[in-house]
């Protein structure tokens, strides 16, 4: 029921132009727009009054928290933070700027942001002026155009939407927002009949290992920074600020190779339109080869450099080679965090890596998970006797 389909950058970028070889094999006559929105632009523009859902997401940590990260999600300096926080109640945070924080200064910091008033009405009065560049942009791009409103990305808790729902209907109270996914793992509170969310492939509850995420990430990765703020040019247009970024070339020719596959497989639709009805298979296939990489998906992706946090300005290899030092640390490591510091996609690292860091891995980080399931029998098994 949608004329008009908008992208959100930066995961939507391939996603378009995958659109956009439908569209005009099959002469669908949709109108599809590329849109500069990010979890930056949208979560802090939809700071009204910096509630508890505010905080939670200014204040995620993906592994590698920092105080300047953290600055740089409330569109603060870091000096700025640093001082508010170092005054509010003399509950002063150690770490340096660019140092790892820890869940004890991640809340110090949470709990300024709850009851520190100077410091609220600053991020408050920041994020409406955001909002009305953000605005802007949006009114420029024609999405008020309509009082329906479809946008397609690659999806998971669909927050972001809920921020941009928020943002939008300031301008218009009555407008419904409808997201396209590949995949949502969650249902948030904020969706409703006027912020609607549908998935294709993945639906919540459907899988517990999310593995494959990271990968279908670097699948969708754009040629461009994410987006952090909307600045007027010379002829009066708002235009998108976006970081440095770099592996342009090798994500330019992923997207190429994502395009002649699409385009190929969208002719052999048309020579056998029963194969349309079978794409949820085709998805579980493909999601098979992510959670079980060969070895030359693995070195593609897995040398690409990737960071869950769009503030992260050092960005590492996804999946590095194992060393056997490096294969054993990493199975013998009980942190969760840490094991991400050291590969974010796993199998990955695996398939790239030789037989013997292959096997440390997996044999003891298997006797690992043996020893914890061993354990928690014998504390049951204790508790009733």
């Amino acid at each position: 029921g949608f004329g008009r389909l908008y992208f959100l950058a930066r995961d939507g970028q391939i996603m378009m132009k995958i659109a956009e070889i439908i569209n005009n094999k099959r002469k669908l006559g949709l109108e599809l727009r590329y849109l500069y929105v990010a979890r930056q632009t949208s979560h802090f523009s939809a700071i009204f009054d910096l509630c508890e859902r505010d905080i939670r997401i200014a204040t995620i940590d993906f592994g590698r928290l920092t105080k300047n990260m953290l600055a740089w999600r409330l569109n603060l300096t870091y000096e700025e933070l640093d001082s508010y926080v170092s005054n509010f109640e003399g509950r002063r945070t150690p770490e340096g700027k660019d140092e790892k924080l820890p869940e004890k200064s991640i809340e110090i910091i949470r709990n300024c942001l709850r009851s520190c008033e100077p410091l609220r009405r600053r991020i408050i009065d920041i994020a409406a002026e955001k909002r009305k560049s953000m605005l802007r942009y949006l009114e420029q791009e024609g999405v008020f155009d309509s009082s329906r409103v479809a946008v397609v990305d690659i999806g998971w808790t669909g927050e972001m939407q809920d921020s941009l729902y928020r943002i939008i209907s300031s301008r218009n109270p009555d407008i419904e927002l409808f997201g396209y996914y590949y995949g949502i793992t969650g249902i948030s509170p904020d969706t409703s009949e006027f912020n609607v969310k549908r998935s294709y492939a993945i639906n919540p509850g459907q899988t517990s290992d999310f593995s494959f995420v990271t990968a279908l990430e670097l699948l969708t990765k754009a040629p461009h920074g994410t987006t952090f703020d909307y600045r007027e040019s010379e002829n009066g247009r708002m235009e998108p600020c976006t970081r440095p970024h770099a592996n342009d070339a090798q994500i330019e020719a992923v997207q190429q190779g994502i395009l002649d596959f699409s385009s190929n497989f969208e002719d052999i639709q048309s020579r056998f339109p029963e194969l349309r009805g079978a794409h949820a298979v085709f998805a579980v296939k493909l999601l098979d080869l992510l959670y079980r990489p060969d070895y030359k998906t693995a070195s593609v992706l897995g040398g690409m450099l990737h960071s869950s946090d769009q503030n992260d300005a050092e960005p590492r290899e996804t999946a590095p080679v194992f060393s056997v030092p490096g294969a054993l640390y990493y199975a013998l490591c009980a942190n969760s965090t840490r094991k991400k510091e050291i590969t974010i996609w796993k199998e990955a690292s695996l398939a790239r890596s030789g037989k013997l860091p292959r096997y440390i891995v997996e044999y003891l980080d298997a006797a690992a998970i043996l020893r914890k399931i061993k354990k928690a029998a014998g504390n049951f098994l204790n508790r009733y006797n």
